[in-house]
């Protein structure tokens, strides 16, 4: 039991550190729900976002497969632009990593 919590402890420190460290300007291609309180999503830059879905957390998570996320390196904040019905992206919020995830 003990080595399966430090995996993940592990692992998501791994993935926090290399979206920290690095920018992007990728849409996101796929999401993931399996652990059950958390919502994985995966950008086309092989940058992953990790929220928490629980308490009041997941009502300020507005990100869909197909949204465009930008963010420079080493920093927390990101920008999350949405895509109207002819195709053109619109800033839509700002996020911080840590404080809102």
């Amino acid at each position: 039991g003990i080595g399966i919590v430090g995996y993940f402890y592990i692992n998501g420190k791994i993935i926090d550190n290399k979206f920290y460290k690095n920018n992007s300007n990728a849409k996101v291609i796929d999401s993931s729900a399996w652990q059950g309180r958390t919502i994985e999503y995966y950008l086309e830059d092989g940058l992953q976002i990790d929220a928490q879905t629980g308490g009041r957390e997941r009502e300020k998570i507005d990100i869909n497969v197909g949204d465009s996320i930008v963010k420079e390196a080493n920093g927390w904040y990101f920008k999350v632009f949405k895509q109207d019905v002819v195709g053109k992206y619109h800033f839509y919020r700002e996020y911080h990593y840590k404080k809102d995830f």
